[in-house]
Parts: C-alpha cells; sequence; structure tokens
C-alpha cells in the first residue's frame, strides 16, 4: 500500500513539472516575426561548384560560408538548408532550435546537450550522383536577430530565453553543369589513303557543343 501511495505522489509531482514547464514554455515566443531589413545582414559565400563551370564528374563538393553581420542586435543562425533541380525535396543541413524550454515528457525522452549560438557557419558535403546537364544549387538561411539572451535552467536541462526576437532569410543561387561524356568526333575528310598536294582539307562534325577545339600533327601539339 504504501508503494502504491508513493508512485501516486511521484506521478502528482511529474505532472505538476508538466503542467508548469507547459506554462513557461508558452512565454517564450517560438516563431518570431520577420523583419525584411535585416536580410542584408546574412551572407552566403559559396566556393564549390564554382559559377557556370563545366563539371566532367558525377560527385561535386558543395563548400560554402554562412555568417551574419553585427548590428545594434544579435543573431544566431538558426536553420540552413539546400535544394537543387534534380532533387525532389530540399535538404536541411544544420538547424537550431533555439533551446526553448521543452516539456518536461520532451526533456525526460530526448536529453540534449546545451551549446550557444552561433552567428558563422562552414558547410562541407558531397553531392552524388549527380546527372548530365545544366544544374544549379539554392543555399537558403534563416537567422535570428535578438536583443539579449539569458541562460535558465529548467528540471532536467538548461535553455536560453531570447528578448525581442525578430527572423530574416537569405538565399544564393549557383549554376553549373556536368558532362562525363566524351564527345563523339566523325571525320568526313581526309580520307584513310595518300594525297598528291600538301593541302588537305580537315573536315570533322562533333556530336555536342565545345569550348575549344585544337589538333595535332604527327604527334602531340
Amino acid at each position: 500500500m504504501k508503494r502504491i501511495k508513493l508512485a501516486l505522489v511521484l506521478v502528482f509531482a511529474l505532472l505538476l513539472l508538466a503542467v508548469a514547464g507547459t506554462k513557461l514554455a508558452k512565454k517564450v515566443e517560438a516563431y518570431p516575426p520577420y523583419e525584411p531589413d535585416a536580410e542584408s545582414l546574412i551572407t552566403i559565400t559559396v566556393s564549390s561548384p564554382e559559377d557556370n563551370k563545366l563539371y566532367n564528374t558525377e560527385t561535386v563538393k558543395l563548400d560554402f560560408y554562412v555568417t551574419v553581420g553585427e548590428n545594434t542586435s544579435r543573431s544566431l543562425i538558426s536553420n540552413i538548408c539546400y535544394e537543387t533541380d534534380w532533387q525532389k525535396e530540399n535538404k536541411t543541413i544544420f538547424s537550431y532550435d533555439g533551446y526553448f524550454l521543452r516539456e518536461l515528457w520532451v526533456q525526460l525522452s530526448g536529453p540534449r546537450t546545451f551549446t550557444y549560438p552561433i552567428s558563422t557557419s562552414f558547410q562541407s558535403l558531397d553531392l552524388t550522383d549527380i546527372p548530365e546537364g545544366n544544374h544549379s544549387i539554392k543555399i537558403c538561411a534563416t537567422v535570428w536577430h535578438y536583443s539579449s539572451i539569458e541562460k535558465l535552467q529548467s528540471v532536467f536541462e538548461y535553455y536560453l530565453q531570447y528578448r525581442d526576437l525578430t527572423m530574416a532569410n537569405r538565399s544564393a543561387t549557383v549554376s553549373f553543369a556536368v558532362d562525363t561524356v566524351s564527345p563523339k568526333i566523325v571525320f568526313s575528310s581526309p580520307k584513310n589513303f595518300t594525297y598528291d598536294s600538301s593541302d588537305v582539307l580537315v573536315n570533322f562534325t562533333v556530336d555536342e557543343l565545345f569550348s575549344k577545339c585544337f589538333y595535332s600533327l604527327d604527334g602531340p601539339g
């Protein structure tokens, strides 16, 4: 009987903590308003792939930086994702939930490691199985701006409380092409026999567009 009473008291205490945690969580704004003027503070610099470059491989490196400039408010990177013209869905490669206070059952089921927000991020990954043709990659970043933060502790975890939150987005697009198939060259002249003239017409066709063409006579040029 004592064990049953003790269990009931424990369950009741956990319920009270869950209700208190829920009320506290509602005080924190989870979806900050959008601030268009803050878009210019976000910089996305892509080092790979190079814009308007032709690659002869199906694997291309995606390397880029996201930085947030200084202003009167502080800033943190909330989300980074990218989308391509050959993939169906966009890919999230960085996400920061702000470490708002979570409900008690979430704290118990999914403990998280406390970290402070970041305002610069370098991302590097390999994009594989890229089909032939012209392509584009769009990189998107979401940034939160705030006036101050306060580190608080709930029952099981630390969290940050943000003041005067606003949100801004920025995107950058890079274009490139993939061509892994060598062009087919067909000669119509000269033919495979001996000519009695020093002037011989060279005539050939190529089955695709090319950016450079050269030839050598009797070996490397």
